[in-house]
């Protein structure tokens, strides 16, 4: 297939071969100074806006340096909301060590971060270890690497190394609660920093699995010709020798891109996760001092994430999920329609759908039901025919 080719169609035909790589790292450049690269679209779980409805008394995001890296602000609830748009070094170069301090001290007293990267594509690693440093008092190893060996096909590979993130100085560490929003624009640099932050003792990841694109690129040339290829050179691993190349790092509480922003209503659903969560947090106190994506406080089998994301009690062992129907929850009434009732928890909301057939298609009947804890009922009056119904609850983000 590459037989006969001249330089520009040989780079072409190679830039088809190398798209299987499903990574923006790998690039081809043409004699004629063109170049090619992996192209491929990926759903987008953030707003190019800033809303100004979460923050305290709908004050401004301060811009550091006016650099466009990093946007921060108070928010209602008493919350540091820190956005980090890129880790590239010419964008930090604006940015000292003590702005980043600064930034830090501004918020000594908030209940709990969100450290925001959803729009973060890499840069420098060096930049990521800055932030993730101030969350954790000891050395924490947040990934692996495995180059290959030059001149060898097939190929092979050096030794392990392995990646750590040093704390930070005493007094810029932080304690509080963190909520680490990402989604699948972060590769590279803003991967390993989701690592980074994985691996911290009171941290977890809210929104959609990353890009799944580590970096490591190292150029190359055909000989003879005047083409250069980009291509990595490792294997990259996560903190328990597990590839994350073309899968990304998921979250610990999931919200589907397609449900993140509501650009219309100034909705970001993934930032509310966040808070939600850090209420919890909050109103759980010092009687659960850390969660991460690995805690289990009361031993159960069940994570303290998915114990939130349920509504159980994660300090009472073998509680049960307070999520969904009642048994006998979907009863006909007698005044007309269906009356519905479900086991509800402090702060939720809820959405109703309905179905004629258990494979739906869904339609949606209520929307921003509060909850009444411990029990929500709703009276859904249209279900006036035969049927079937069917009917599903979702919890809001």
């Amino acid at each position: 297939a590459f037989q006969g080719l001249n330089p520009t169609q040989f780079g072409q035909k190679l830039n088809q071969v190398l798209q299987v790589l499903h990574d923006w790292h790998v690039t081809i450049r043409l004699p004629d100074g063109t170049y090619l690269g992996y192209q491929a679209d990926y759903p987008r779980n953030y707003s190019t806006k800033l809303f100004l409805n979460y923050t305290t008394s709908g004050q401004g995001y301060q811009n550091v340096r006016n650099a466009n890296v990093i946007y921060h602000a108070g928010l209602k609830g008493n919350w540091a909301h820190i956005q980090v748009d890129t880790f590239a070094t010419d964008a930090f170069a604006k940015i000292s060590d003590a702005d980043l301090d600064d930034v830090f001290a501004q918020y000594a007293a908030v209940d709990g971060w969100i450290l925001d990267i959803r729009a973060n594509n890499g840069g420098d690693e060096t930049q990521g270890r800055k932030i993730a440093s101030r969350f954790t008092d000891r050395s924490l190893t947040y990934g692996h690497v495995r180059l290959r060996k030059a001149g060898t096909l097939p190929y092979e590979f050096e030794p392990e190394i392995v990646k750590a993130l040093e704390p930070a100085a005493a007094g810029q560490r932080r304690t509080q609660p963190v909520a680490v929003l990402v989604g699948q624009r972060c590769m590279s640099s803003a991967e390993w920093f989701t690592l980074m932050m994985r691996a911290c003792p009171n941290a977890i990841l809210i929104g959609d699995r990353t890009r799944g694109a580590s970096g490591g690129p190292a150029l190359g040339t055909v000989e003879g010709w005047d083409l250069e290829y980009s291509v990595s050179t490792w294997i990259a691993y996560d903190e328990n020798h597990q590839p994350f190349e073309d899968r990304g790092i998921p979250p610990a509480l999931a919200v589907p891109p397609g449900a993140s922003v509501d650009e219309a209503a100034q909705r970001d659903y993934v930032l509310e996760k966040a808070i939600t969560y850090l209420e919890w947090r909050k109103n759980l106190g010092s009687r659960l001092p850390l969660v991460s994506a690995r805690t289990d406080a009361d031993r159960d089998g069940r994570l303290d994430v998915i114990e939130f994301a349920e509504g159980t009690d994660p300090l009472v062992g073998g509680t049960t999920s307070t999520f969904g129907f009642e048994p006998g929850g979907i009863q006909m009434s007698p005044f007309g329609g269906i009356d519905l009732r479900w086991r509800s928890v402090a702060g939720a909301t809820y959405t109703v759908e309905r179905a004629d057939r258990v494979t739906g298609p869904w339609a949606r009947i209520a929307k921003s039901i509060s909850a009444t804890p411990p029990v929500n009922t709703y009276a859904d009056t249209s279900a006036t025919g035969r049927g079937p119904y069917f009917y599903r609850l979702v919890r809001e983000p």
